[in-house]
């Protein structure tokens, strides 16, 4: 994610409709398949930002604030559509980024494992096979 990708994919999330915070969130999840889902730590300040720049309005609706795109909001994100297309894409199954995305989950899951056994030398092993996973990784990136 780059930077001012919250933004346009907080405003694409309010072009399908009109949602609460969490919401959004759940929509930007939807939209990745679940690979990345943003957390409302950074939604909730990312909607009063987008409202305080006039691309999204709020209204209290059964006691939530509920956001919608304004027009100065569909513009914005009509001169960066081009963005959220890349971004969405880069989740497609047909990529195979979500398998990287997914063995890289698994593997911070095992690693944590082991640091919770607590043994320094199983530690000091796997930071070596880390190093070398990391070398060769960024060797197909030359």
């Amino acid at each position: 994610m780059g930077r001012g990708d919250s933004r346009i994919l907080v405003l694409e999330a309010l072009r399908r409709r009109a949602m609460h915070g969490y919401e959004v969130a759940k929509e930007i999840s939807r939209m990745f398949g679940g690979f990345y889902e943003p957390s409302p730590g950074a939604v909730y300040p990312t909607l009063q930002w987008l409202e305080d720049e006039g691309l999204v309005r709020s209204e209290v609706v059964d006691g939530r604030r509920v956001y919608s795109l304004t027009d100065a909001g569909g513009r914005y994100l009509a001169e960066r559509g081009g963005r959220v297309g890349r971004l969405l894409e880069a989740c497609s199954m047909e990529t195979g980024r979500p398998e990287v995305l997914t063995a890289g989950r698994r593997l911070a899951q095992t690693v944590m494992l082991l640091m919770a056994e607590g043994d320094p030398e199983k530690m000091r092993e796997a930071a070596a096979i880390l190093d070398e996973a990391r070398r060769r990784i960024a060797e197909l990136m030359a």
